[in-house]
C-alpha cells in the first residue's frame, strides 16, 4: 500500500503515508519512509524525512529516512548526509546510507570526501559504502 500511495503522489497520498509513520512495526515504518521518497521535490515530506533522519529511536530508520529524503531532494539533503558520518551507529546503518545520499547528489566537490572515508581504517562497511 505505500509503495502505491508513494507511486501515485500528491498531497493525499503524502498525508496517508504520513499515517504509518506511527505504525508500531519498523518494518511498515521502513516501507513508509521509502514511498516519501518517492515524491520528488515534495517539501512537506522532505521535512518529515529530515526530521526521522535526525531523530528516530532507530539507527536503520534514520538510515533509510536520510537516503529517501536524498530521492525528494538530493541537494539539499547533502548537509544534513555530511553531518551524520562522524557518527557511529550499530552496524554503520546511517553512515552507509548518508553515503546513498550524497552520491545520488552527484556533487563533484563530496570527491574528496568519498575518499577520505574510503581508506584504510575506516570501517568496512562504511568503506564499501563510498563506491562512486
Amino acid at each position: 500500500a505505500a509503495d502505491a500511495l508513494g507511486a501515485l503522489g500528491g498531497n493525499d497520498a503524502r498525508d496517508s503515508l504520513f499515517l504509518g509513520l506511527s505504525d508500531s512495526n519498523p518494518v511498515v515504518r521502513n516501507n513508509v519512509i521509502y514511498a516519501l521518497g518517492k515524491l520528488e521535490g515534495d517539501d512537506i515530506a522532505f521535512g518529515r524525512l529530515v526530521a526521522i533522519a535526525r531523530s528516530d529511536e532507530l539507527d536503520p530508520l534514520r538510515g533509510s529516512a536520510i537516503d529517501a529524503a536524498s530521492m525528494v531532494d538530493p541537494d539539499r539533503t547533502i548537509p544534513l548526509a555530511r553531518g551524520l558520518l562522524d557518527r557511529s551507529t550499530e552496524k554503520h546503518s546511517v553512515e552507509t546510507d548518508a553515503f546513498a545520499a550524497l552520491r545520488r547528489s552527484k556533487d563533484p566537490e563530496l570527491i574528496d570526501l568519498g575518499v577520505r572515508y574510503a581508506r584504510p581504517g575506516n570501517p568496512t562497511p562504511i568503506r564499501s559504502a563510498v563506491r562512486c
